[in-house]
This record gives structure tokens, C-alpha cells and sequence, in this order.
């Protein structure tokens, strides 16, 4: 390596990596894998605020209100459909949810390789 002028050369080396069709379908299965868990779990710990959050939302203007805040909003909903009353419905957007975040995982990797090679 040379020093001129205070630049540095800096060697390169051209690192080849052969990527086999197993290799990429088991880093493809696990995206999908560890994507669809993230999806879930991420799901399971936002939805109870989603759903006070829509009964917030939908109440009528033209009537008395029925909850006085967020937090009165949880205890009411605890109180009258127990802590499974919070994640009613919560099926379709589970699917939803690991479906989604697979898919990013899947394609940040893909997208990530594709810089990776282009130099």
C-alpha cells in the first residue's frame, strides 16, 4: 500500500460466494420463517390498542359518551368481556400481519443481495 499525499490506497478484493439453490431456498424458508413470527407477535402486542382505539373512535357524537379515555376504555372492555375481549376479530389480521412482514423480510434480503452484487 502507498501513502501519497495523505490518500491510501486500499486493496480489493473480489469475494465470489457461490450461493447454491438449497442455500437460497433455506434463507428464502427461513425469511418467511422468522418474518411470519415477528408478524404475529407484533400483531398480538399492538392489537388490544387497536381495538380501544377504534371503540374511541366509533363513538356516536349525538349521545352521551361511553368511555371518558383510553385507559377507562381498557378497563370497561376488561371488565365487561374479559382480556380475550380485546384481540376478538384478531384472526384475519394475523394473517394479514405474518403475510406482510414474510414478505419484507423476504425482499429486504432479496434487495439487500442485489446492491450487494451490483458493486
Amino acid at each position: 500500500m502507498e501513502k501519497t499525499a495523505g490518500i491510501m490506497e486500499v486493496p480489493q478484493h473480489e469475494v465470489v460466494v457461490p450461493v447454491t439453490a438449497r442455500a437460497a431456498a433455506a434463507e428464502a424458508v427461513e425469511d418467511v420463517v422468522y418474518g411470519s413470527a415477528a408478524g404475529v407477535i407484533g400483531k398480538y402486542i399492538e392489537y388490544p390498542f387497536d381495538t380501544v382505539k377504534v371503540r374511541l373512535q366509533s363513538q356516536p357524537d349525538n349521545l352521551p359518551l361511553r368511555y371518558k379515555g383510553p385507559v377507562d376504555c381498557f378497563r370497561q372492555s376488561i371488565k365487561a368481556d374479559g382480556l380475550l375481549g380485546l384481540y376478538r376479530g384478531i384472526t384475519a389480521p394475523l394473517v394479514g400481519a405474518a403475510a406482510e412482514t414474510s414478505s419484507l423480510f423476504f425482499f429486504e434480503r432479496l434487495g439487500r443481495e442485489a446492491i450487494y452484487l451490483s458493486g
